[in-house]
């Protein structure tokens, strides 16, 4: 009984063992999931326009207006002319062809800042000359030494004219270049007037020691003719 009941689990056992092996299905291998495809585009995208040079317009506007305010076309009259056509091509081309609008206005720009960097050039060199002719009227007075906070004011502002011209601060330069102008020329009144003051105190003494000369004579003549009687 005892063997019987062993050999029964023993084929129940691997019964049990075929039906989990028959039950477990076999590892079934996946394919590999294909990538999808690019999206096709319905259209190619046009390339982008163009903006409005409304900031190009602007600076050429702005610099011809600066010229024609202190009336510095005279520096380069042609190539003011030039600027003025191609200013007006511009503005007309706006819209209608931006790029071409562009390209003449920057040119506009271009020729305009030639112009106004030749008239500051002519007008610094007058001013210096202005400046020097100044300074020697002082310097026949010596106003170096008569007037001298004047006349140093006078060479402080013109280097500092020179200076700002260098670095295209333009209109500082104008009003330093004004301002040593203006010492130069009150150097030259102040030493003027000083010497007019020395030369009629100079000319009282002198009247004086001349009255003081007759008087001294016409009193000697006296005492000699008193003498002689």
């Amino acid at each position: 009984m005892k063997r019987y009941s062993l050999f029964a689990l023993g084929l129940m056992l691997i019964a049990l063992a075929m039906v989990s092996c028959a039950s477990a299905p076999e590892p079934v291998e996946s394919e590999p999931t294909p990538a999808p495809a690019p999206a096709q585009p319905d259209s190619v995208a046009a390339p982008p326009s163009v903006p409005r040079p409304d900031e190009e317009l602007k600076k050429a506007e702005d610099l011809k207006k600066t010229i024609d305010e202190y009336g510095l076309s005279f520096a380069r009259p042609d190539e003011y002319g030039q600027a003025n056509d191609e200013l007006a091509g511009g503005k007309a081309a706006i819209d209608s062809d931006n790029a071409g609008a562009k390209a003449l206005l920057d040119s506009a720009f271009t020729r305009y800042q030639g112009v106004f960097d030749a008239a500051i050039d002519a007008g610094s060199k007058n001013r210096l000359s202005e400046i020097a002719a100044a300074k020697a009227q002082a310097d026949t007075m010596k106003a170096a030494r008569a007037a001298a906070d004047e006349y140093n004011l006078g060479e402080n502002k013109t280097e500092e004219s020179r200076r700002l011209l260098d670095e295209k601060q333009y209109l500082e330069a104008w009003t330093a270049s004004g301002e040593a102008l203006d010492a130069y020329t009150r150097s030259y009144e102040t030493a003027r007037q000083k010497r007019g003051n020395a030369d009629g105190e100079i000319k009282k003494t002198s009247a004086v020691q001349q009255t003081a000369d007759s008087r001294i004579d016409e009193v000697s003549k006296e005492i000699e003719g008193g003498a002689d009687q």
